[in-house]
């Protein structure tokens, strides 16, 4: 792609000085292709480290009480990103926030455990030409609500 058909303004802001274009994506060269990683607002740098949030999402779902996970990062000032995880009960039965807190810290990397975990009865969706997709975007805005700004995470 060589830019927008007669929008100078839009073109620069979606390629690169040197000519790539900004996908949004996440992904490493590897010879003549690349991998790809992830979207590159749902990656979140927690503590330094680049984490997918899947990987947090995959582990939540291995609890017995866990039956959907989806992990959002949120900005607090002097720590960066923290994960905060929101949770679809498994036939009902819901643990509470500091068990899976708890399981969390037994069972994976310390900076990949999420600060707070939120239940709901289901996630933010959207109906697209590719299917359901959940709304990540009104996930981080509800963990901004729900936590304050100032909350000590």
């Amino acid at each position: 792609m060589a830019g927008y058909l007669n929008n100078s303004e839009a073109t620069a802001e979606a390629m690169t000085a040197d000519g790539w274009f900004r996908t949004g994506d996440l992904a490493y060269g590897e010879g003549a292709s690349f991998v790809y990683l992830s979207r590159m607002k749902d990656s979140l740098r927690l503590r330094g480290y680049l984490v997918d949030p899947t990987e947090i999402e995959s582990f939540l779902t291995t609890h017995g009480s866990v039956g959907a996970a989806q992990v959002v990062g949120i900005h607090r000032e002097g720590r960066g990103d923290v994960a905060v995880a929101f949770v679809l009960p498994r036939d009902g039965e819901a643990g509470s926030e500091q068990e899976l807190i708890s399981y969390c810290a037994n069972g994976i990397s310390n900076y990949k455990v999420p600060s707070r975990i939120v239940f709901l009865d289901q996630f933010p969706e959207i109906a697209g030409p590719n299917g359901v997709k959940i709304q990540k975007n009104k996930l981080r805005e509800l963990a901004d609500t729900l936590i304050e700004k100032g909350t000590k995470l």
